[in-house]
């Protein structure tokens, strides 16, 4: 049986693999780079400043354009959350016994599409309007707890907006308003969802950093770096 002819060499698949091994060798610099990337992966959410070290009392001056067009959206809204809690109720009760009409349907959504805008108004007015000053904000705040509508948890500090927007750079997006809630916590405790997803991230990348070692075999001796001019066509 014929000899199987021998794969020609080239420049380029040399030195393919001669990076390969450099890139994987325990005893290089860029090998424990690599490894240590998962540590480093995790080493943001673990020291990352979720709130302000000090905050003051706001003394801002009430703006009373804007007071009463908080007064009417707020008074709105109660009474728009008041009317769809009727028709929840009456859309429980048809279910209950059996059936409910499209047209109470309709209505119902309409109606909770209403409340829904009324509070993104309120929620705009409260975070994002400078005019709103942290007592207000505390004010308002606790009327709609009273009826359950809240917009912060109960143990956000009002007079922690300002800074905390500071802080944030708050541009009035729903990722930059959820920060500024969690800094108004004053609680700094490390965001630990974050910490264990980069952590599993970086357990994945081990394993295939270690997959690619066995792949690429248990030679990790020095290898020389391949010449250009080794692999140059030979005369004749």
């Amino acid at each position: 049986m014929a000899k199987k002819k021998e794969k020609e060499k080239t420049y380029k698949g040399e030195m393919t693999k001669y990076q390969a091994k450099r890139f994987l060798n325990p005893k290089s610099k860029r090998f424990w780079l690599t490894a240590a990337a998962p540590l480093l992966m995790v080493s943001g959410p673990l020291t990352e400043d979720h709130t302000v070290d000090s905050y003051s009392a706001d003394t801002a001056e009430i703006d009373q354009t804007m007071t009463e067009s908080m007064d009417k959206y707020v008074a709105e809204y109660l009474a728009s959350t008041a009317v769809q809690d009727v028709y929840n109720e009456q859309v429980y009760q048809d279910r209950y016994d059996g059936d409910v009409s499209p047209e109470l349907e309709a209505e119902r959504n309409m109606q909770a599409a209403e409340s829904r805008a009324l509070r993104s108004v309120i929620s705009n007015y409260m975070f994002d309007d400078d005019r709103m000053t942290e007592q207000q904000f505390a004010g308002y705040e606790s009327i709609l707890d009273q009826f359950d509508l809240g917009l912060v948890d109960a143990n956000v500090e009002p007079y922690a907006l300002k800074e905390c927007k500071v802080a944030f750079n708050q541009e009035g997006s729903y990722w930059d308003r959820a920060d500024v809630k969690e800094c108004m916590t004053l609680d700094n405790d490390r965001d630990w969802s974050d910490v264990t997803l980069f952590g599993f991230l970086g357990t994945i990348s081990s394993l295939f950093l270690a997959m690619m070692m066995i792949l690429a075999g248990t030679d990790m001796r020095k290898t020389p770096k391949p010449r250009r001019k080794d692999f140059a066509p030979k005369s004749n």
